[in-house]
């Protein structure tokens, strides 16, 4: 779905803007204030979307220069590319500058959008992506492909160290692009530009995935000089689901 933070007066429909809009993998499209514009791609939620995470088996697609990603990953681009860039379209004027984001399976997307529009060459303009616990979405030479597109600078994926999606398909020859921003919790830390050294599973795995740790740690280990004036992401997705999160 599309929404314009212009036309909308309800405080909380604002900060409830980046809820899931319709789609096999569904994204919303926030234009902001300024005119830039937010497209977000909504997390993996149920068997389904972890039925998409893990479907290893790849397929090739020539405007990665025939490089190849996940087949659940391209199915899920398929269905939203078009309506995404015919929205953007419409509604992103010259210079916008446009951010893609997501966490997990929507992480995944979100970098895979950013990289068609961007080898597409047409008017839109990618400022950046950011990701939080994405798997990787395609091969090795993907990763080459992204990284030619001048992507991979403009790109930063936070990933917990305990946090085991991020690499669960590592290891069948899948690779990341960016940037990546480890966060050490037991230290209370971030690792900025690191790779994520833990490749197993443990007991807390699924635990340390879901968003709501994401936002909630970020949110502590940022300097409270950069936390003046905001609202603790606690607000935010409570009022967004309409309960207490469980954190």
């Amino acid at each position: 779905g599309f929404l314009d933070r212009n036309n909308m007066k309800n405080p909380l429909a604002r900060r409830a803007a980046l809820q899931a809009g319709q789609g096999p993998v569904e994204t919303a499209i926030l234009k902001l204030s300024d005119g830039n514009i937010i497209v977000a791609c909504r997390g993996t939620q149920g068997l389904n979307d972890y039925m998409t995470d893990l479907r290893a088996a790849r397929v090739a697609r020539k405007y990665f220069g025939n490089a190849k990603i996940g087949k659940g990953y391209a199915d899920a681009l398929s269905g939203v590319y078009d309506e995404v860039v015919s929205t953007l379209k419409a509604h992103a004027k010259p210079g916008a500058k446009i951010w893609f984001t997501g966490h997990s399976l929507g992480g995944a997307v979100a970098q895979l959008l950013a990289h068609r529009i961007t080898v597409a060459k047409s008017r839109l303009k990618v400022h950046a992506v950011v990701t939080f616990g994405q798997p990787p979405p395609g091969s090795r030479s993907w990763a080459k492909h992204y990284k030619k597109s001048g992507l991979a600078g403009r790109t930063v994926r936070w990933i917990d160290h305990r946090d085991a999606v991020p690499n669960l398909l590592m290891k069948l020859g899948y690779g990341h692009s960016g940037r990546s921003n480890l966060i050490d919790w037991p230290r209370t830390k971030v690792l900025f530009n690191r790779p994520q050294t833990h490749l197993g599973v443990t007991s807390r795995t699924w635990d340390d995935h879901p968003i709501t740790r994401y936002a909630i740690r970020i949110w502590q280990l940022m300097p409270r000089k950069l936390r003046r004036g905001l609202r603790s992401p606690r607000h935010f997705l409570g009022e967004v689901n309409g309960e207490s999160p469980t954190y």
